[in-house]
């Protein structure tokens, strides 16, 4: 069982599509997925939630309620909820005399014998929530947006990681995926920078910036992964990047 988390300390760089979309297409070839929201915007419940259901959310659950996972439509693929409620859990957290950066990692540990891979999509800002998404996760995607705050909030990012790491000991890989990318040369330009800088930290597959699949895909509840336009064609081409090096470590 692997655990990834995608994170950046930017907002609006993919990351909530790129979580989304790794679900659906693990889940696509028949791996058992859990995607856990674990931002209080709560972006990736809204793919999934039955307003008409009653949920125990994820702030419940890392307070000592019972662990729940729900089903999505595809039969392997499952997702935990988030709601606002989790900013103020954070600060309740702090308060709190047990330990602080190990509550998610408690939630999840007994479904790591049922399912092949966990989904974290985080929240775009570093606190007490990273550490803890952090401190349950194998590696970290940074979904990068090719431009210069979007580089600039990766720097940050990137230190941020490793100096989690650091403090807690732990064995932490992280990548870089290109997201929202137009086939100009200003991108062309600007990722090959990157790719000179970090290497094979880079994932190959670069996601293109085709914004109406995404839009219809959110209104639908739907993933493009599981569809026939370039951005879907892309996604999938990430899966199997992902699951071809995955598999050789």
């Amino acid at each position: 069982m692997k655990t990834i988390c995608v994170l950046n300390n930017k907002g609006g760089v993919g990351k909530t599509t790129t979580s989304i979309n790794l679900a659906y297409g693990l889940g696509n070839q028949n791996n058992k997925t859990i995607l856990i929201d674990f931002d209080p915007q709560a972006n990736s419940t809204d793919y999934f939630i039955d307003e008409n259901r009653e949920y125990v959310y994820i702030d419940e659950m890392i307070q000592g309620a019972e662990t729940k996972i729900y089903p999505t439509d595809n039969e392997n693929v499952f997702f935990i909820p988030s709601r606002l409620d989790l900013a103020l859990t954070e600060r309740n957290i702090l308060l709190d005399t047990k330990a602080q950066h190990n509550r998610l990692l408690k939630v999840i540990k007994n479904l790591r014998e049922e399912f092949d891979y966990i989904i974290i999509d985080c929240p775009p800002i570093l606190n007490l929530l990273i550490v803890n998404a952090l401190n349950a996760s194998d590696e970290v995607i940074i979904p990068i947006k090719v431009d210069k705050a979007a580089e600039k909030g990766f720097g940050v990012t990137k230190q941020s990681i490793q100096d989690i790491a650091d403090s807690y000991d732990l064995d932490l890989d992280y990548k870089i995926l290109f997201t929202m990318v137009n086939r100009n040369n200003t991108d062309k330009f600007r990722m090959q920078s990157i790719r000179e800088k970090y290497g094979d930290k880079i994932i190959d597959v670069t996601i293109r910036n085709q914004p109406k699949p995404v839009t219809d895909a959110g209104y639908d509840q739907a993933a493009v992964v599981l569809g026939k336009s370039n951005v879907g064609k892309d996604y999938q081409e990430l899966i199997q990047e992902l699951l071809t090096k995955w598999q050789e470590v």
